[in-house]
């Protein structure tokens, strides 16, 4: 991963639950929740 200064404010590993409560709690940017969810059902979490 290579982060980009002006785009990213911060990072963090959260397991698939966490991110699922961030989103419910408006921690996480729709765009941003989309896309993760989109990767975790394309069978990664198999």
């Amino acid at each position: 991963m290579v982060l980009q200064k002006e785009e990213v404010d911060d990072v963090i590993w959260m397991s698939p639950e966490e991110i699922f409560s961030a989103y419910n709690e408006e921690r996480v940017r729709k765009s941003s929740f989309e896309s993760i969810r989109n990767f975790l059902s394309s069978g990664f979490n198999k």
